[in-house]
């Protein structure tokens, strides 16, 4: 939200602008707390209803989360946030886009006040009162900028209008403009003019030069490893090129993540942002579900045909897959197509039942983990869905004997996590620098390598909506087949090369759906979907019968014989660095370090007041915040930020006790959270927020609050040092000119604050390496 946005304070004492994110555009503004409910189980109550309740009452945590995001798009086209604001009588009422999005509407107004988190904010920030504002913000942007929504752009001509704009508003905008728009290709080079016209219905052909290649490989692991090879040419060919200039673009998703974690390890050339892990999927919640689903009356196919695939099940991977696509194709019955021990007939037998009563199915339910899979990989997998099927039993034993199963209320208790999407890893300062398709990059890159063509990720399709034709739901609804036909192209393409018979049905599934066929399934949306897939109407080849193997051939003239086995580099340092994680100091430490006593009064902190020590330190950070800008909003903290009053007395009196220090020291002007984006010395950037920054005759003052209950302040000041020393690291990268920064911290709840001055560091000032990638800045003693 708002990517193509800057902003700074109004009253800024730092240079420059950092991009307008939703906590910056909070902290401007005194917002009413966010209430306790979530915004996703609010939601799931009100799914039974409409033309979604079919789809939620077979796959509840995939069909929320479509609801969600077409509700969240209907949201933000809007200019206020408020379902009114949506006039569907000019639609057609028989056509599918009415009823769609009158229903989304009902769900709105069901909701009352109720929103997204974010868009709570933006919503929060258009309503708002002159007295709710804390901090004027500036914002630039381009007004002729297209990519922003409805929602985005109320905000941003509310703030307008309220705050105005910065003087250099005209070299702002040209800035941003040219940033954003910049080809940074060498004129005259085909890079330049591919950069310049892709999009242009008026462009003409140039002739091609080195700076575009295009190789055809034969799947990830080939565009992997020349990948590989190619960044250790280009490093041998440049001398002053780093690793950080070379950047790869990977298509979305797991596949090519250890292909190119493999092929640049043995170049030895480390990958900064390269996606790690992935949650694991909920097996405990997903087979619950689908065995309630199963148990149900009318119960549908595909629920089966997942549930038998689960690697919970008492058999091997290659019979649930049997199993499952004999399901699928309406066989019966199941027992007699796969060798099953008692465990496997016992638990086919249990699925065939159709229990009516809520005792008779809480005895079913009592058998279920006895039947499952007692593999050591899935054990704690089983011992979870154990423990949710006891929950579960409590609440049917808890009917009365004769009571019916109320099964849309049963599976709408089944909550299913969610496979979180792969994290980035550390981004690394001397590194080749990584982005996944979706995700900007976070540095320039001099050579950029594009990954994916040979899998059919690119070019890639549009986004499918999460409301689709009646046509495609009627065409995913066939009961017995589903024919898939190819283009005549196609159709000779196979015949010619019968070895590769899913080449060209894979290339136009690609491209046109995002599906991709696999041994017996097809993948959509990451999802696997059993399937019999036949190729020009012949029967499917018996090597597509089963599943096989990632291929590891040895690779041909560009494939693993191209890359050198290298050393591992040494380690290329963080490339973004976060102040309170830091091991060690950027600045040297001061040598004289003070404590003085800021306010008398004796607080014992009415810890009744909060329920967490994070929760009582983010209060407090925010009492002070709010007190030291608008003392006048005193008689609003309590309710505001759940103090009891007689906190609230004393922060204000902590507060004002700060200031009128400040100002004795000359530091009279005072802003609190400033956001600072800075580029250090040895290139890594820093992005953090000030807890108070205050300027005057005598320059600088930095404070950072801290909630800490120990009382030896000498110590603890050595011990948050690394923090600070970033922010002043920062302080003096954004302008090293400045004369002397005073550096404190105040002890909050003591009333006291330990100080130290630390005298102008001029820009040739000596630098002390931190690691193998950084140079700080030790100020002259």
């Amino acid at each position: 939200m708002f990517e193509t946005v800057r902003a700074r304070p109004a009253g800024a004492i730092l240079p420059g602008d950092v991009p307008l994110t939703l906590p910056l555009l909070a902290r401007s503004y005194l917002l009413p707390p966010a209430p306790d409910t979530s915004f996703t189980d609010a939601l799931r109550p009100h799914l039974g209803f409409g033309p979604w309740a079919g789809s939620f009452a077979v796959a509840p945590g995939e069909t929320a989360r479509v609801v969600e995001r077409a509700l969240r798009d209907v949201m933000m086209g809007t200019a206020t946030l408020r379902p009114d604001a949506v006039d569907v009588r000019a639609l057609d009422p028989q056509r599918r886009a009415h009823r769609h999005l009158s229903a989304l509407l009902d769900l709105w107004n069901a909701l009352g006040d109720l929103l997204p988190p974010e868009l709570a904010i933006l919503r929060a920030v258009i309503e708002a009162r002159a007295d709710d504002i804390l901090d004027p913000l500036h914002v630039i942007h381009d007004p002729q900028d297209t990519s922003l929504s409805a929602i985005e752009a109320a905000v941003i001509e509310t703030v307008i209008a309220r705050h105005g704009l910065p003087a250099d508003i005209a070299d702002r905008r040209a800035a941003l403009r040219a940033a954003r728009d910049a080809c940074h290709g060498a004129p005259g080079t085909a890079l330049r003019h591919l950069q310049a016209a892709l999009l242009s219905p008026q462009a003409h052909r140039v002739t091609r030069d080195p700076g575009v290649r295009v190789f055809g490989l034969r799947d990830a692991e080939a565009e992997a490893h020349v990948a590989a090879s190619l960044a250790q040419r280009l490093l041998d060919a440049e001398p002053d090129l780093s690793p950080s200039g070379i950047g790869l673009l990977l298509p979305s998703g797991p596949t090519y993540v250890p292909f190119v974690r493999e092929a640049f390890a043995r170049a030895g050339l480390p990958l900064s942002a390269l996606p790690v892990g992935q949650d694991a999927r909920d097996l405990a919640g997903e087979c619950l579900l689908h065995v309630l689903t199963c148990l149900r009356p009318s119960a549908p196919v595909m629920a089966r045909a997942s549930l038998l695939r689960l690697a919970l099940m008492p058999w091997p991977a290659e019979v649930g897959r049997r199993l499952s696509q004999a399901a699928m194709e309406g066989a019966s019955p199941l027992s007699r197509l796969a060798p099953l021990d008692r465990r496997g007939h016992a638990l086919l037998a249990l699925l065939a039942e159709r229990p009516t009563r809520a005792h008779d199915l809480a005895q079913l339910m009592e058998g279920l983990p006895r039947l499952l899979s007692t593999d050591a990989e899935v054990a704690e997998d089983v011992a979870e869905l154990a423990q949710r099927i006891g929950e579960l039993v409590g609440i049917l034993r808890a009917a009365p004997p004769a009571a019916e199963i109320t099964w849309d209320e049963l599976t709408g208790r089944i909550e299913v996590a969610e496979a979180k999407a792969e994290a980035d890893g550390p981004a690394l300062l001397d590194a080749v620098t990584v982005c996944v398709d979706g995700t900007p990059p976070d540095r320039p890159v001099r050579h950029l390598m594009l990954l994916g063509f040979a899998e059919g990720a690119f070019p890639a399709s549009p986004g499918i909506g999460p409301v689709f034709l009646d046509s495609e739901i009627a065409l995913t609804r066939a009961r017995d087949t589903l024919v898939l036909e190819w283009p005549a192209a196609a159709v000779q393409k196979a015949l010619i090369q019968p070895d590769e018979p899913c080449f060209s049905a894979a290339a136009l599934l690609a491209t046109r759906c995002h599906m991709s066929v696999e041994a017996g399934a097809i993948a959509i949306g990451g999802k696997r979907h059993s399937a019999r897939v036949s190729f020009c109407g012949k029967t499917i080849p018996p090597e597509f019968d089963t599943p096989r193997p990632v291929p590891v051939p040895t690779l041909p003239r560009l494939g693993r014989r191209a890359v050198a086995p290298c050393a591992a580099r040494a380690d290329a340092g963080p490339a973004r660095l976060v102040p309170s994680q830091l091991p060690a100091s950027l600045v040297a430490a001061p040598d004289k370090l003070e404590t003085q006593l800021l306010d008398a009064a004796e607080w014992q902190l009415g810890e009744r007041s909060w329920t967490s020590a994070a929760a009582r330190g983010t209060a407090l950070h925010e009492a002070l915040r709010l007190l030291l800008m608008r003392p006048d909003l005193a008689p609003r903290l309590p309710a505001h930020l759940g103090l009891v009053p007689e906190d609230a007395q004393i922060l204000a009196g902590r507060a004002q006790a700060l200031r009128a220090w400040l100002a004795a020291r000359g530091h009279a002007r005072i802003t609190t959270e400033v956001p600072m984006e800075a580029t250090l010395a040895g290139g890594a950037r820093l992005s953090a927020t000030l807890d108070l920054l205050a300027e005057g005759e005598a320059g600088l003052a930095l404070i950072d609050h801290k909630s800490d209950a120990d009382r030896d302040f000498e110590a603890g000041f050595r011990r948050h040092w690394p923090q600070l020393s970033a922010y002043v690291a920062g302080l003096r990268a954004l302008d090293p000119r400045r004369g002397p920064v005073l550096v404190a911290i105040h002890w909050v709840t003591a009333g006291m604050i330990s100080f130290a001055e630390l005298q102008g560091s001029a820009p040739d000032a000596a630098v002390e390496p931190l690691g193998t990638c950084l140079e700080t800045v030790r100020p002259p003693r």
